[in-house]
């Protein structure tokens, strides 16, 4: 099986999320938010194959053998979809905090505004501005493309009045899947 393949022969679904990073001894490394890793960050690889999340709260009736996410437990790689939803939850960015394009494969379970997923892989990190440096640094350590600067203000809407202009999607992002894969290959 190849490495780039995606996880059971489905379509990977884009989305964004955010992590915590540090530096240890040069090496940097990605966590989830609100959760303690034990030891092993789950996104330690993300950037050039696919990870696989696992579930810390087994119980009778969520064994070790079933597939993670499940419906009625926490477990699973969480996203949103889209890069302003994570504009709505983190509206002026944050020490240590990263923001990033993953894929998502496996079994994804879908929500309002996001998704818990199986398996997920890094497409590109995106800093937030006055970040650049250290994310670049970031980015060499984990294997990952970095993508376009997001900048909190820029990110605001002006209002609430839904007939205000609004800066697309579209843009935001430094480059499609494939222009990030072949800059990750030629690293």
């Amino acid at each position: 099986m190849s490495r780039s393949r995606i996880p059971d022969g489905i379509s990977p679904i884009p989305a964004y999320r955010a992590w915590s990073y540090d530096f240890d001894d040069l090496a940097g490394a990605l966590h989830p938010l609100g959760r303690a890793d034990d030891g092993i960050s789950p996104w330690l690889g993300a950037a050039s194959r696919w990870v696989s999340a696992s579930c810390g709260r087994r119980t009778p009736d969520h064994s070790i053998h079933e597939q993670v996410p499940k419906e009625n437990c926490s477990c699973g790689f969480y996203s949103v979809k889209s890069l302003s939803a994570l504009r709505e939850m983190f509206p002026y960015g944050g020490s240590n905090l990263v923001l990033g394009r993953v894929l998502l494969a496996g079994k994804v379970i879908e929500f309002e505004w996001g998704y818990r997923a199986e398996r997920a892989r890094i497409i590109e990190l995106l800093p937030w501005r006055g970040t650049e440096n250290v994310v670049e640094r970031l980015a060499a350590c984990v294997g990952a493309p970095v993508g376009r600067t997001v900048d909190p203000l820029e990110l605001v809407p002006p209002d609430r009045d839904p007939s205000s202009p609004r800066r697309p999607l579209r843009g935001w992002v430094r480059a499609p899947l494939a222009d990030c894969i072949a800059s990750a290959r030629a690293a």
